[in-house]
């Protein structure tokens, strides 16, 4: 991916073939997209860990965009918006919406994509498009308060 510094593919289901610049993992079984995640990030040695799913079309330039409110210490995890792939006018995600019993889904699902062009804080972000930094695998807790997370501006689809 252009502007990526390095690309890592955890390869669960036993058929990706190597490329030139990419690190493969192959951990021999399907561990999961968040087993999957948790191995592609212990390789990671960026400043930033961009997280998509396999089937992600990613927009031109979106990564940077992406990554760039990262630079601002108050921010810790950005998401993007994914917009639905056979309507790419629409959205499927401008973030999740969490219920106070802690059901979550895809906010401003179907909205006109343009309707969400400012970022603002979000209650919870999809793995399927996260940004996470400052990263250090000493320092994540998962189980902690966890820092603000924001609906960034680049599209995915």
């Amino acid at each position: 991916m252009e502007g990526a510094d390095e690309v890592i593919v955890v390869d669960n289901g036993g058929d990706v073939d190597a490329r030139a610049g990419v690190t493969l993992i192959s951990p021999g079984e399907n561990v999961g997209f968040a087993g999957g995640c948790n191995l592609g990030a212990r390789r990671a040695t960026g400043d930033a860990l961009v997280f998509l799913n396999p089937d992600t079309v990613v927009a031109p330039d979106a990564l940077e965009e992406l990554v760039r409110p990262l630079q601002d210490p108050t921010i810790g995890i950005v998401s993007a918006r994914l917009r639905l792939l056979d309507q790419p006018e629409l959205l499927n995600s401008a973030g999740n919406e969490v219920h106070i019993t802690g059901i979550s889904w895809a906010g401003r699902y179907g909205e006109p994509a343009e309707s969400d062009a400012d970022p603002e804080p979000d209650e919870g972000t999809s793995g399927a498009d996260e940004g996470i930094s400052p990263w250090s695998p000493e320092a994540y807790d998962p189980e902690g308060e966890g820092p603000t997370t924001s609906t960034e501006g680049p599209d995915a689809a």
